[in-house]
Order: structure tokens, then sequence, then C-alpha cells
């Protein structure tokens, strides 16, 4: 089963969706298979090239701010569809690509499911579909990349995790809800609950880094708990506005 030209339409105007339908004409000007993120020698390259194409002064922090556009790429090109449709997007690396289309140094790609195979869920078994679907993602997509991000620029797991984090508590606390009705609305509820309820062992954590996460915004603490290192990218960034870094 695919996503629906309707489905898709609504992927694309909320988010960085690539569909060939929409860019007729235009030039593919940089293609990344995701499975690439995982090979050490494949993602040395691929950081070389974001480092000059970006003008980074730090090889760290261009490695923190790819994983901040992953952690994006996950929650809008794999999780959004689950949840805003019931469908879920085919877990294979091979089958993901972030394309550049435009020349802009905020290097920020469209991500693409080439093949737009998905699964339909159903409804009498949503909690244990979504439950499998988000742990088999994470340890087959999102760790793999983590680790081979890791190993290469030493960039912290728990840096990464919060980058991930940050965009699911984006997508489930807020944004989700602006585009929904109230059948829907319940339906984000319902798969935000699971997603936290994961166990921290998943991710090789002690906690569920979303839970976390959640958990210090419910407490009212709006400031990250590490660094993402924006402010080493460059002269034209600085102090992300919830570094831990600032003082209060």
């Amino acid at each position: 089963m695919n996503l629906t030209l309707d489905e898709i339409d609504v992927l694309h105007h909320y988010f960085r969706y690539y569909h060939p339908t929409y860019h007729i004409g235009e030039q593919r000007l940089e293609e990344i298979s995701l499975d690439a993120f995982r090979d050490v020698k494949q993602f040395k390259e691929i950081l070389e090239q974001v480092d000059s194409f970006i003008e980074s002064d730090s090889s760290i922090a261009t490695a923190s701010m790819i994983t901040k556009r992953l952690g994006y790429y996950f929650v809008t090109g794999m999780l959004a569809p689950m949840t805003l449709h019931s469908k879920l997007p085919v877990v294979e690396v091979e089958d993901k690509k972030l394309i550049r289309l435009d020349d802009q140094k905020s290097w920020f790609p469209k991500w693409s499911n080439e093949s737009r195979r998905t699964l339909l869920i159903e409804n009498r078994e949503r909690e244990k579909s979504v439950a499998h679907y988000f742990t088999v993602m994470i340890e087959t997509m999102v760790l793999p990349i983590f680790t081979t991000v890791q190993e290469v620029t030493k960039l912290p797991m728990k840096t990464m995790w919060e980058n991930f984090a940050t965009y699911v508590y984006w997508f489930y606390e807020q944004f989700a809800y602006e585009i929904v009705n109230e059948e829907q609305a319940n339906t984000v509820l319902q798969d935000y609950q699971t997603i936290r309820s994961i166990e921290g062992t998943v991710f090789q954590q002690k906690q569920n880094p979303i839970t976390d996460l959640a958990l210090r915004k419910e407490r009212g603490e709006e400031k990250r708990r590490f660094c993402c290192l924006t402010y080493q990218l460059n002269n034209e960034h600085s102090y992300c506005k919830v570094c831990p870094l600032l003082k209060n």
C-alpha cells in the first residue's frame, strides 16, 4: 500500500517531504542515501561535504546539525505519516534519500521515501503496532546512524538523542494539533503516549530521552540539558535561546 496523493500533499505542504510531482524540472543538486550515514567512510565524506558547503569552523558542530536534520526527517518522514495517515513507511535505510534542491547555506535537504511503500495500521492493534514500529525504527535506522556519528566525531550520544527528542516533542506536543481534527487529535495523543512508554534500553540509555525531555518541559524547564554546539558552526551562528550554557 502506498500513500495517496492527498496524503503526500499534506506531508509536502507542512514538511520537507519530497515527491517528484511537486518538483518537475528542478535539478537535484545533491542526493544522499540514508544508508550512507551508517557507514564510517561514507559519513566522513558527507561530513566533509557539509562542512565545506556551510563553511563550518567545527566538524563536531556540523555533525550535531546533521543529527538535528535527521531527527526532523525521522519525525516528519516516518512518524508523521504513521500518526496522521495510519500508514507506516517501510523501515529500510536503502529506501530513504536526502535530496537538496537549493544552495541555501542552512543545508536543509528534502526527505524522500523513494519506494513510497507503507503498511496500514489497524486501530484494534494500534498501540502494539506503533510501539513495534517505533522500536524497529530506532534500532535499525536511528541508533546505527548516531553510533557512526559518535565514532567519527565523538559527539555525545546524549546530545544526539536530545536533538531527536526535541523534534518528537515539537510534533506531538505542539505542531500536530495545528493541522488535525478532533478525531486525529486523539490519535496524536495515543501515539505520543505509546512512544513515551518505550523503555530507555531501546535507545541504549537509562531513560527514554523523549520522556525525559517531556517531563522537564512539564516542570517548566525550557533549556536543553546538552548543548547542541550550534554556536561553534561559524560567525553567523550564536547560542540557541534554550542553550544550557547561557546564564538565566
